[in-house]
């Protein structure tokens, strides 16, 4: 398997389409990148399920196998700090965010039920890649945006050659009214 040209499938969150606009105006503000993200690719990544050298057409399959009618709950999501760093800009939630947390936890309990080995959750940190190789350093709040997560995608990335495929989705529940949090 090549470094720079893999394929990578993997569970996310993706914004809706205005919020997705409105997360390319903060990147763009921030920028510019040696490569930027697009906003049709904008995500926060949930877990990666496999990482080979060659399309897998059985991991939709499987995953759709795995998750069927499981039902999770769907959360708020708001990336509120900028942390433009030497290779990555990524933007940062606010607060605790229980409900991805919760999300991911039951996604991983589901898949190992499964037998499948994603990586670890507990050096998950949720967050929006924005560009690789920002030309500027930059730490910092930005006005909220955020969404309401109600879906999961499950994509496959070719890594290195900027193709991004969903393979698979699941739609997410709204949590009971008593479980949102606005923070």
């Amino acid at each position: 398997m090549s470094f720079l040209s893999f394929i990578r499938y993997f569970f996310a969150v993706r914004p809706d389409p205005s919020c997705a606009a409105e997360i390319g105006r903060v990147r763009d503000l921030a920028g510019p990148y040696g490569s930027p993200v697009t906003d049709d690719r904008l995500h926060t990544t949930l877990g990666i399920v496999a990482e080979v050298d060659r399309p897998v057409p059985e991991i939709p399959a499987w995953a759709q196998k795995a998750l069927g009618n499981h039902l999770f709950e769907g959360f708020p999501f708001a990336l509120t700090r900028l942390d433009a760093q030497r290779d990555i800009a990524i933007l940062l939630p606010g607060g605790r965010q229980p409900g991805v947390k919760a999300l991911q936890a039951g996604l991983f309990q589901r898949l190992n039920g499964y037998g499948v080995e994603i990586r670890d959750p507990r050096k998950y940190r949720p967050h929006m890649t924005l560009g690789y190789n920002p030309k500027r350093l930059d730490r910092r709040p930005i006005k909220p945006v955020g969404w309401f997560a109600d879906q999961i995608v499950l994509i496959e990335s070719w890594v290195g050659k900027g193709i991004h495929r969903t393979v698979g989705s699941w739609s997410l529940i709204p949590p009971a009214q008593y479980s949102f949090d606005f923070e």
